[in-house]
């Protein structure tokens, strides 16, 4: 008969063997330590041997834990050989890409752009880290000059969670695992499954599986789209056995998780969006002075964040500027006033398909006569009331889809001139526009190609992130096919621009049914 025994790994946990009449007393605790703590003789006699074979290799004090080699040891069911090479791999590994010093360096700009917290824990005390994929943008940082140094940034986040668990266990000495939660609402194939995206995403599997084995208890992927599917099965091609095992998938439904969540985690370690307490920093410094429920989401807010390079005081300021600004000028109501004699003079198109899409025609705006005329102060809240709509479809297709976080902005150029478009008069007012987005609307929407002319002018007022979104088109009609194919089916792009939509002279192409 097999005897089973606990490592002695605290004064709490002791090595307990009892023989009686042939048989074993096999000691338990009711929590997810004993798959982990627990051997059979036979395999303490192979951990044993296993540590004599390698102690000389280890470098790092908790490498000497018996819970760190027995990692290795079930990675490769309890042979010595093979668990011998997967160590002396991870070692080299760690050494070759400097792991142990990975902390030190400055991860400023990554934590700004792809954040992630590791400030929670389950109700068994074991670590959370906590990912909102919606604010990552994989495609952006893939298609650039940091795409490596980013893969080293999840390096990190995986180091920094196996540390904690260590941490945790030293501490409270009940802890062998740790626990990764992600709210997959806002995933976007776009974003995050494009060909560019994919081996980064299968990089940071493989880093795990080969150099962390264990390290996650439970993977929790919750709010999850039917979108997903296919990413998923390339993703599950890269996993081991337990840790697909430890992969639970939940779909939209709050029904389904949040019974579950609230299994595993109390409700003040539950974040906030998925029905717990548990609240960011900065979501708790301003949660109760917005007005709308919407302004209380992460996505919302982390746009103030990422605005300000989280400088949290910086970013609450201007959080509360735009809420005095919208005050002011009645902006939740701005729907609701006629503009029927702008639209008449500056027809715009709304649609919404895959992503929203905000589209100006200028050949049909007089921009000049209406500055002459003295419509300019309303013209440019007419366009603020356009923005406001269109941010407006941008949360009410991420409520429905719930894989939207932005919308496009298309400015088609043809027909522009100076004389109507670039005067000395009319250039405050297209200034006051670039100037009353980037202050009241942060990352709403992503900016158009324009007008090379006006450029110059207009750039020095952009922030980092609008600028890196913006596109530059010619006149040639492949070449803006081709880049806008990258962002839309062919299907939504005006037959301006080459592609099969016909825009009528309709203010919107959306369901009307829809509130925002």
């Amino acid at each position: 008969m097999k005897c089973s025994l606990f490592l002695t790994i605290s004064p709490i946990i002791i090595l307990a063997i009892s023989v009686w009449s042939a048989s074993c007393l096999e000691v338990r605790v009711q929590s997810s330590l004993e798959k982990d703590l627990t051997v059979t003789s036979q395999q303490k006699k192979i951990l044993d041997k296993f540590r004599k074979r390698v102690q000389h290799r280890l470098t790092n004090e908790f490498m000497k834990h018996d819970l760190y080699l027995i990692r290795y040891l079930r990675a490769k069911n309890f042979d010595i050989r093979n668990a011998e090479e997967m160590l002396v791999t991870s070692l080299a590994w760690r050494k070759q890409n400097r792991i142990d010093t990975i902390h030190d360096e400055d991860w400023t700009k990554f934590k700004k752009q792809y954040p992630y917290y590791l400030s929670q824990y389950d109700k068994e005390g074991k670590p959370v880290l906590y990912l909102h994929p919606a604010a990552w943008d994989l495609r952006k940082i893939a298609i650039s000059n940091d795409a490596k140094q980013f893969q080293r940034y999840i390096d990190k986040a995986i180091d920094e969670s196996w540390l904690k668990v260590y941490e945790y266990q030293s501490k409270y000495e009940n802890v062998t695992q740790g626990v990764l939660l992600v709210n997959m609402k806002g995933y976007n194939v776009v974003q995050h499954a494009c060909l560019q995206c994919i081996p980064i995403i299968l990089r940071g599997i493989l880093t795990y599986e080969r150099y962390y084995p264990g390290l996650a208890h439970k993977i929790f992927l919750i709010n999850t789209p039917s979108t997903f599917e296919p990413l998923l099965q390339v993703i599950r091609g890269a996993l081991s056995p337990p840790t697909e095992k430890a992969l639970l998938i939940y779909g939209m439904s709050k029904g389904e998780w949040s019974p579950i969540l609230q299994k595993y985690f109390d409700m003040d370690q539950i974040p906030e969006e998925l029905g717990g307490t548990f609240q960011t920093e900065f979501k708790a410094l301003v949660v109760d002075r917005v007005p709308h429920n919407y302004m209380k989401e992460d996505i919302y807010l982390l746009k103030f964040l990422r605005y300000k390079n989280f400088d949290i005081p910086e970013a609450e300021k201007f959080l509360m500027q735009v809420l005095q600004w919208r005050k002011e000028n009645k902006m939740d109501t701005i729907g609701e006033e006629d503009w029927s004699d702008m639209k008449q003079k500056f027809m715009y198109n709304l649609q919404m398909r895959d992503r929203d899409v905000l589209y100006f025609n200028v050949e049909s705006m007089d921009l000049r006569q209406t500055v002459i005329q003295g419509g300019d102060r309303r013209f440019l809240r007419y366009v603020d009331g356009a923005l406001e709509e269109s941010c407006g479809l941008v949360r009410t297709l991420g409520e429905k889809y719930q894989n939207v976080t932005r919308g496009h902005l298309i400015v088609n150029g043809k027909g522009y001139n100076l004389i109507q478009h670039g005067c000395l008069r009319c250039i405050p007012s297209l200034l006051r526009i670039v100037l009353s987005y980037e202050q009241h609307w942060p990352e709403c929407v992503d900016p158009p190609g324009i007008f090379v002319p006006l450029l110059d002018a207009i750039k020095p007022l952009l922030s980092p992130s609008t600028s890196q979104a913006l596109t530059v088109l010619g006149p040639n009609k492949k070449t803006n096919l081709e880049a806008l194919l990258k962002f839309m089916d062919i299907d939504e792009i005006p037959v301006e621009f080459g592609g099969r939509k016909i825009l009528d002279n309709s203010q919107s192409d959306y369901d009307e049914n829809f509130t925002y």
